[in-house]
């Protein structure tokens, strides 16, 4: 699940890093979601974002991983293959 908001900057840059094609492929394979926090709040603090972007694995409405902090493609490549191990 991508957590963000039209305003944040940031979460624009990790928009565009889960578009590269390294990442497409991994997340073919995933049921995606994004959640505006902004007209979400009380969802997005029930899921313990505290600042965007936020992007978390989720299994049963509870986030199970969350991406670290460094936005890289290759940082998410690896995240994303040992959140889906």
């Amino acid at each position: 699940m991508f957590v963000g908001a039209e305003r944040c900057v940031h979460c624009r840059k990790l928009w565009q890093l889960l578009g590269h094609a390294s990442l497409s492929n991994h997340l073919v394979a995933l049921e995606t979601r994004y959640l505006d926090a902004d007209r979400h709040q009380q969802l997005a603090t029930a899921l313990g974002v505290r600042g965007l972007p936020a992007l978390l694995m989720v299994k049963s409405g509870q986030p199970t991983a969350r991406a670290p902090a460094d936005l890289s493609v290759e940082s998410l490549l690896d995240w994303l293959q040992s959140a889906v191990l």
